[in-house]
Order: structure tokens, then C-alpha cells, then sequence
């Protein structure tokens, strides 16, 4: 019976250790437990296999039971304490989440209540944060509230993982791991990334590196005036005459300024891009403006009997609120504000990672760094 007690303490301890470390406390908890009766039978079994006294192994098997038992779960307690989470920077002593403020342990370097990192350096055998940039998130994400609750505490983040895009993705936050084609998890998401920014929940467009990303309502501000998009519907031709747009970029825009949320063949149409080369135009000229957060998703429409359309829209008409609050926000105080939240999220990011990100100049990312 004491001998129970002593295995489930030890066993608490080394989960709560792995908890602490980034691991899974449940896979750590059940290598105790299975190792602790089986590793014994093991050992002795390979012992006589290899020439030992199959007699005398009998007559001290309770020695051999306990020797090689706790020679384990002492192996188990070295690794979690010392090899797991061996790619996070590691605290001096008790600290306080800056996230949900919880008290943790000085051996934890990942908060045991919400799972944020003390800070992140890269990534480590049997961690539950998986590649370097994906950040680890405890709740379960089944509802579009849900996922609003995530991309409110990232303030932006890919809809997939993208490569060499240093940014959390909705889809892992969502299924815990990575894609593994066109599954249930993908199909919600993909059905968020269409009703988030029609209900204005979220901003939505091909923004970062050109692939799907959200923008939380609270960052789409920053990210505005750091653009110099905090425009009107008809600023269109000023836009072209800076060289800041092309021609069939103004055409878009336009269309969109005169008829108000379009379908993608509706929005072609009258773009007069219905050719296979108009496609190709008109594909190149929305990613433009995307990138410049000029338009954003905002709804599907089945157009055919293949995949429903995207729907799009003016960013100054979908997000007229952070559009205003935009216009009194300047490119260097955005710039900070960006840097201050993505280095919470990311401590060791250096200022070339940041540049490449946000598309700056290094100089740009250096000055934001600083303040």
C-alpha cells in the first residue's frame, strides 16, 4: 500500500513537472506509471537473456523489481526537469504570468494556468508547442466566439500554418497539431474565415506574405496607419496618380466604391477581367489591395456549382470605427505598438525576423524595437 502511495506522488510530480516544462502531463504521468511495472520485467527478462543466473535473478527479483523501477522514474524526473523545454529561455526563480498574472514555479518556463511561455527561444522534444512559431493555447476552440477569443489574444495570425511566416495559425490553435489535408478542422476555419469578417467580428484578406491571415479589430487600427489606408471609397484615383496602386488595381477599387460588397465574377465582370487573362489580372490586383488592407473578405457566394465565391469589400466600409480611429494614429506609434505585441508573444524575435515580417526596413524595426 505505501508503495502505491510513493508511485502516485511520484507521478504527480513528474506530470506536474512536464506541465510546467511544456510537456504532456498525461503522456509523462502514464511513462511513470506503465515504465514503473513494466521496465522491471524488462530488465530482468534481457538480464538472463544475456547470461545472467536465471536462479539467482529469481531469488532477489524483489531487488531487481526495486532498483530498476526507481531507477526509472528517476530518469523520467532528470528528463523532465532537465532535457524538456530545453528551447525556452529559462526564469531565475518564481514568476508571474504577464498574461493571467498566475504565481508560477522557477522550473516551469510555461505558465501552468493559460500556457504562455516565460519566453520563447525555438522548440523541444515532446513539447506540446509544436513548430517554433505556433503558440500553445489550453482551451478548446469549437465556435467562431471561441476563435475570436484567440485571435483577440495574438492580435494577428495565419488562417494555416505558412512556412517561413513566423505567426501562430488559427487551424493549430484549432486542431493542435499540424495540417493534415482537407479535414473537419479545416472546414471550420475556412467557413470562419468567410462569416468572421462579414459579421465584423474579425479582418480577413490575404495580408501577411500574401496568404490568409486575421487581424484582430483591435491591431486592424495600427495596422491601417501604417499603411496610410485609412481611406474613403472615393480616394481611388488619388491612390493610382501616387503610383500606389495599379490600373487594374484602381479598377477594383472603384467597382467596389460604385456597387458596394461584390462576388468575385460579379467583381470581374464589372472589372471587365472575365478572361482567363482577365483572371489572372484580376487575382495579382487583389492581392494589392489586400496587402495594402484597402479590401477585406466579407462573406462567400455560390456563384456555381464548385466552391462558393469569396465576397469582398471596401475596408473603410466593412471597419468604418477602426478606419476613424486610424487617422489619429501615427506609422511610428503603429510600428511600436506592432513590435511591443508580437515580441510578447515571440521574446526572442531580433529585428531582421521583425522587418521581414512587417515588411519594414531593418532601421524601422531596430527604432521600433527600442521604445
Amino acid at each position: 500500500m505505501f508503495e502505491i502511495v510513493l508511485l502516485i506522488a511520484r507521478t504527480s510530480g513528474i506530470a506536474a513537472l512536464a506541465r510546467g516544462r511544456g510537456g504532456k502531463p498525461w503522456l509523462w504521468g502514464t511513462l511513470t506509471v506503465a515504465g514503473y511495472f513494466l521496465v522491471p520485467f524488462l530488465v530482468t527478462f534481457f538480464a538472463v537473456l544475456f547470461g545472467a543466473d536465471r536462479k539467482g535473478v529469481k531469488e532477489n527479483a524483489q531487488l531487481w523489481f526495486l532498483v530498476s523501477a526507481v531507477l526509472w522514474v528517476a530518469v523520467l524526473a532528470f528528463c523532465a526537469r532537465f532535457l524538456l523545454g530545453g528551447g525556452y529561455a529559462k526564469p531565475g526563480g518564481l514568476w508571474s504570468c504577464s498574461n493571467c498574472k498566475y504565481l508560477n514555479q522557477r522550473y516551469s518556463v510555461i505558465c501552468e494556468a493559460c500556457r504562455q511561455p516565460y519566453a520563447s527561444e525555438g522548440f523541444a522534444f515532446l513539447m506540446t508547442r509544436g513548430p517554433s512559431h505556433e503558440l500553445p493555447w489550453p482551451h478548446s476552440i469549437r465556435t467562431s466566439s471561441h476563435a475570436i477569443r484567440f485571435i483577440g489574444h495574438v492580435g494577428f495570425c495565419m488562417l494555416f500554418p505558412v512556412e517561413n511566416v513566423p505567426l501562430s495559425s488559427l487551424y493549430y490553435a484549432v486542431a493542435k497539431r499540424q495540417p493534415d489535408g482537407w479535414d473537419k478542422y479545416a472546414q471550420l476555419i475556412w467557413k470562419w474565415k468567410d462569416d468572421l469578417p462579414k459579421k465584423r467580428r474579425a479582418f480577413y484578406a490575404k495580408y501577411f506574405k500574401g496568404r490568409g491571415s486575421f487581424l484582430s479589430l483591435k491591431f486592424l487600427p495600427h495596422f491601417l496607419a501604417l499603411h496610410g489606408t485609412a481611406v474613403d471609397p472615393g480616394d481611388a484615383v488619388a491612390f493610382y496618380n501616387a503610383g500606389r496602386i495599379s490600373h487594374d488595381a484602381l479598377e477594383l477599387w472603384q467597382a467596389l466604391g460604385k456597387l458596394g460588397a461584390l462576388a468575385t465574377l460579379e467583381l470581374r465582370h464589372a472589372s471587365k477581367m472575365e478572361t482567363q487573362a482577365g483572371n489572372k489580372r484580376f487575382k495579382k490586383a487583389m492581392l494589392e489591395l489586400q496587402g495594402l488592407l484597402i479590401v477585406t473578405h466579407s462573406g462567400a457566394e455560390q456563384e456555381t456549382k464548385a466552391w462558393a465565391s469569396n465576397r469582398f469589400e471596401l475596408v473603410s466600409r466593412a471597419f468604418p470605427k477602426q478606419i476613424a480611429e486610424a487617422r489619429n494614429i501615427s506609422p511610428e506609434q503603429s510600428r511600436a505598438t506592432l513590435v511591443k505585441k508580437y515580441r510578447s508573444l515571440y521574446p526572442g524575435a531580433t529585428p531582421r525576423q521583425v522587418a521581414r515580417l512587417f515588411g519594414w526596413t531593418k532601421a524601422q524595426a531596430v527604432t521600433a524595437l527600442s521604445l
